[in-house]
């Protein structure tokens, strides 16, 4: 900067509203030209993009997007989200957004579509990664419009056809024949015909008319299910014996197990087995859903790479301090939160290069 003396508070705010929503947008679509245009021919293969986002705490009244939110440490406090973007392999970033404090994770995907296709970049050849947070019917429904490809977590609750995909093929998940020894687990792929509204008008019932292959991949963890086992087990067993003796010093989520999990009979207080199998009998599973990543070791390392995007988060709250906006308006957040992602995005990158070379 062309100062010779360090600049006052008031000084690098006038700075910080310097760059514009406007500049920043041209920024990302040359960074993304700059992006295509380096890696050329490598632009055919296929590209893990992983998409996250974080709440940073913020009691300025005057910035526009805080408001008042469940982070996910569930604490409610007024709060402005960022959602980014970052290319797995290289730790580049392609995308970022501050959001509403008060909007959840799921609901910020069709804006995300429609924001990526202003800045023209090709995702042809692109699968976005995304966590629990993001899986929804809706959300897998907008990026088929889209045609951008992806990989979603889906919780086991999302919906009755997640569930009843996993007891149809419970025991062939169980199977030791259907293991995979490169990530340690067993895994199913059922694919199924997804239907969907290609053109939803608002008003309107959906016209599911259109349809397209999805592939879900059912994973068990046995490593997983004997750790929760355990815990459970422990868990249960020291409310047993709190219970036994002294009542009065039960804790309310002790008093809640052996509700759920014991019966006293004859005097005595019994484990109710067949309540802890029911409790476990999905512990270990997880369930990605995919439209194009058939194989299901693959779609597994590619939600698992998606670290890149939370090792970036980290850099930003942690290493960069940018737990709080610090400033007071919402153009100076704009401009600080654009000064905080580049750093993000050289520390992702050297990260990634790094990487890189010690696997070469």
């Amino acid at each position: 900067l062309p100062c010779r003396s360090g600049l006052t508070s008031g000084s690098i705010s006038r700075l910080l509203r310097k760059i514009s929503r406007d500049r920043i947008d041209r920024f990302l679509m040359r960074l993304n030209a700059a992006y295509q245009r380096e890696r050329g021919n490598k632009m055919a293969q296929r590209r893990f993009w992983a998409l996250d986002s974080t709440s940073i705490t913020s009691y300025s009244e005057n910035i526009a997007s805080v408001e008042y939110g469940r982070n996910k440490d569930l604490i409610d406090a007024p709060q402005t989200n960022v959602l980014l973007i970052v290319d797995q392999k290289t730790g580049d970033p392609v995308y970022y957004r501050s959001f509403d404090g008060a909007v959840p994770d799921v609901s910020t995907i069709r804006n995300t579509l429609v924001e990526l296709a202003m800045t023209q970049i090709d995702f042809s050849r692109v699968v976005l990664v995304t966590d629990k947070g993001y899986g929804s019917s809706a959300n897998w429904d907008d990026l088929l419009r889209s045609s951008m490809s992806f990989i979603s977590n889906a919780r086991r609750g999302l919906n009755a056809a997640i569930t009843q995909l996993i007891d149809e093929h419970y025991s062939e998940l169980m199977d030791w024949n259907n293991g995979q020894a490169f990530i340690d687990q067993n895994a199913v792929t059922v694919p199924v015909e997804w239907r969907y509204d290609e053109f939803p008008v608002e008003g309107r019932s959906q016209q599911k008319k259109a349809s397209h292959r999805l592939y879900v991949h059912l994973y068990y963890s046995k490593e997983i299910n004997d750790e929760e086992t355990r815990r459970l087990k422990a868990r249960l067993f020291a409310a047993i014996s709190q219970n036994r003796d002294d009542k009065d010093r039960l804790t309310e989520a002790q008093q809640k197990l052996l509700r759920e999990f014991t019966i006293e009979k004859d005097g005595k207080v019994q484990v109710r087995m067949r309540k802890v199998d029911e409790k476990l009998r999905h512990s270990g599973i997880r369930v990605l859903v995919s439209d194009a990543i058939k194989d299901p070791v693959e779609c597994c390392v590619a939600y698992e790479e998606r670290n890149q995007v939370e090792y970036a988060f980290n850099t930003l709250k942690s290493r960069l301090s940018c737990n709080r906006t610090g400033v007071h308006s919402t153009e100076a957040w704009e401009g600080e939160l654009f000064l905080q992602m580049l750093a993000t995005a050289v520390s992702g990158m050297v990260r990634a290069r790094v990487r890189l070379y010690n696997d070469s």
